[in-house]
C-alpha cells in the first residue's frame, strides 16, 4: 500500500499473466499462489483464497459444479477499490468531463489526447487502455460522452486510429440520459464535432444490436468507423441470456479481425458493462488458444488499469455463463459459402452432437439438481425465478391452460396481454421468439385448448399478428385436441 498526494490509500497489486499455457500442475500452484499473495482482502472474505487456474478441458464441468462459488470469488475483489492516483481526472478543469464521481482513469494508463494550441488542460478524456490476455492495448475502456467531453471524444478516436466501437448502453435508461448521441441524427446526415466530421453512412439491424458505419474526415483525410450497438444490456445488471451477447462478441471479433488498432468499448461509466465485454473477448481468446484459463486474474488486471472492472456480483458470474456457452458452441459455425457445398449425409455425427449441445444447455435450465447452478438465463442472472418453470404456484395456477407441463416457457419471456381485461393476463403458453435481424419476431405457442381459444386471439390481436402458421392436423375424435382456430 501506499499513500497518494490527496492522503488516498492505493492498494496495487501485482497480478500473473492469464495466457496461461503450463503443462504441470505444480505451476500451477505456484501461480495461484502468487494471486494470492497481491490480493489485499479484508473482511467476511478475508480468509478465502482465489481460485486456481482451470484447465481447459475440464472448464465445462468446472462450471456447472461451481457456478455458486463465482459470486465468493467476486468478494476478493470487492475489497480493493482504487488502486492508484488518478489527479489528472480530478483536477478542476475536468471534474465537467467526467460523469460519475470516483470512476476516473488512473494516470498511468489513460489515454493521452495531443494539447490544443492555448488549452494546457485538452489532453483529458475519461478512458484506459486495458491490456488483453497477452499483455497487448488492445482495448480503450471509455465513459460514454457527454457535452463536455463529445468533441474530445471524437479527438481520442482519430488520434488512436480506432476503427470499431462498441457501445453498450443506450442513450437513456430510467428515463435517464446514459450517453450523449455523438453521432448524427439521421442516416446520411453530416454532424461536426470540433474539427472533425462525422457522417452516418449505413444502418445494419440484428435482433439485440445494430451496427453502424460512420464516415469520419479531417482535413481531408477520411476514414470508415464500425460502431457495434448492443441495446440490450441493463445498467449493472445483465441480458436475458448469454448466447445473445456471444453472437455479438463474435461478430465484434470478425469486423475487428487483424486490426491493429485499439477496440474502443464504452458503456455509460465505462466500467461494469465494459469490464464484462472485455473479460469475455479476451477469455474467448483464451479458450481457443491456451491449456489453462484463470478468469479471475485477469478481471483482478483489469482493474489494475481501470477502477471497479466489471461492477456487480451478477455481471461476474454473466461473464461465466457466457464463457461456457461459447466453449460449448465455438465449432458450430460454419460460413455460408461451405453450407452451400455441405453434404448432411456425410456430416450426421457432427449434426448428432450439435443437437447433443443443445440438449446439454436446456437440460441446465430444467433439471432440478441444477436449479441453482444451472447456466443460461437462471445461471447469467443468479436468479432462480427466470428459469423454466416447472413446478410452484404458476404451473399450478395455468395447469388446465397448458397442454404439458413440462413446456412452459422462462418467467421473463412470457407473454402478456391486456385487451378485454381488467388486469394483465400472463399466458404460461406463449413464447416471443427473435429472428436473425429482429427482436420478437416470432411468437410460438400450443396449439389451443378450448378454454384457451378466446386467449389465443386476444394475443393475435393485442401483438398485432398478421399471419398464423399452423403445422400440425385437426384430430377430431379427441375433445382436447386441436381446436380449430379460425372460429370461436
Amino acid at each position: 500500500n501506499r499513500s497518494g498526494p490527496s492522503g488516498n490509500t492505493y492498494h496495487s497489486s501485482g497480478v500473473v499473466n492469464t495466457a496461461l499455457n503450463v503443462t504441470d500442475d505444480k505451476k500451477v500452484k505456484e501461480i495461484s499462489a502468487a494471486n494470492s499473495s497481491v490480493l489485499d482482502v479484508g473482511g467476511i472474505y478475508g480468509n478465502l483464497e482465489p481460485p486456481s487456474p482451470i484447465r481447459i478441458a475440464e472448464f465445462p464441468e468446472y462450471i456447472i459444479s461451481n457456478i455458486d462459488k463465482v459470486e465468493h470469488e467476486f468478494g476478493l475483489l470487492e475489497g480493493v477499490q482504487q488502486k492508484h492516483p488518478w489527479t489528472v481526472a480530478e483536477e478542476e478543469y475536468n471534474r465537467k468531463k467526467n460523469r460519475f464521481r470516483n470512476m476516473y482513469p488512473y494516470d498511468h494508463c489513460r489515454v493521452v489526447l495531443p494539447k490544443l494550441p492555448g488549452d494546457h488542460h485538452s489532453d483529458y478524456y475519461n478512458a484506459s487502455f486495458i491490456l488483453n490476455e497477452r499483455d497487448v492495448r488492445a482495448y480503450i475502456a471509455s465513459q460514454a460522452p457527454n457535452k463536455a467531453s463529445v468533441d474530445d471524444f471524437w479527438r481520442l478516436i482519430w488520434e488512436q486510429n480506432v476503427q470499431t466501437i462498441v457501445m453498450l448502453a443506450n442513450l437513456y435508461e430510467d428515463t435517464k440520459e446514459r450517453c450523449l448521441q455523438y453521432w448524427p441524427k439521421e442516416e446520411n446526415e453530416m454532424q461536426s464535432f470540433g474539427y472533425i466530421n462525422v457522417t452516418w453512412t449505413k444502418t445494419q439491424h440484428f435482433a439485440d444490436y445494430v451496427i453502424r458505419t460512420l464516415s469520419v474526415e479531417r482535413g481531408g483525410t477520411i476514414r470508415e468507423v464500425k460502431q457495434l450497438h448492443f441495446k440490450e444490456w441493463p445498467d449493472k445488471d445483465v441480458p436475458d441470456s448469454a448466447m445473445c451477447l456471444v453472437e455479438f462478441a463474435r461478430h465484434c471479433k470478425l469486423i475487428h479481425f487483424k486490426k491493429k488498432t485499439p477496440l474502443l468499448i464504452h458503456c455509460s461509466a465505462g466500467i461494469g458493462r465494459t469490464g464484462t465485454f472485455i473479460g469475455l473477448l479476451s477469455m474467448m481468446d483464451v479458450l481457443q488458444s491456451k491449456e489453462y484459463i484463470d478468469i479471475f486474474a485477469f478481471v483482478n488486471k483489469m482493474r489494475e488499469n481501470r477502477v471497479n472492472m466489471i461492477q456487480t456480483k451478477k455481471q461476474y458470474r454473466y461473464l461465466h455463463t457466457c464463457l461456457y456457452e461459447f466453449h460449448l458452441t465455438r465449432d458450430c459455425q460454419i460460413s455460408a459459402q461451405i453450407l452451400s457445398r455441405f453434404k448432411i449425409h456425410d456430416n450426421k455425427a457432427a449434426i448428432l452432437r450439435e443437437f447433443e449441445l443443445l440438449s446439454e444447455v436446456e437440460m441446465s435450465k430444467t433439471n432440478d439438481s441444477l436449479k441453482t447452478r444451472g447456466t443460461t438465463d437462471s445461471l447469467a442472472r443468479g436468479n432462480s425465478t427466470d428459469s423454466l418453470e416447472t413446478g410452484g404456484s404458476m404451473k399450478t395456477e395455468h395447469a388446465p391452460r397448458d397442454r404439458f407441463g413440462n413446456m412452459v416457457p422462462t418467467g421473463r419471456r412470457k407473454v402478456f396481454m391486456l385487451s378485454s381485461s381488467p388486469v394483465t393476463l400472463i399466458t404460461t403458453s406463449m413464447l416471443p421468439s427473435s429472428s436473425y435481424e429482429k427482436k420478437d419476431a416470432f411468437i410460438t405457442t400450443q396449439s389451443p385448448l378450448p378454454n384457451t381459444i378466446e386467449d389465443f386471439w386476444r394475443m393475435i390481436y393485442d401483438h398485432k399478428c398478421h399471419t398464423v402458421v399452423m403445422l400440425n392436423q385437426l384430430d377430431k375424435s379427441d375433445k382436447d385436441s386441436v381446436t380449430a382456430v379460425w372460429f370461436i
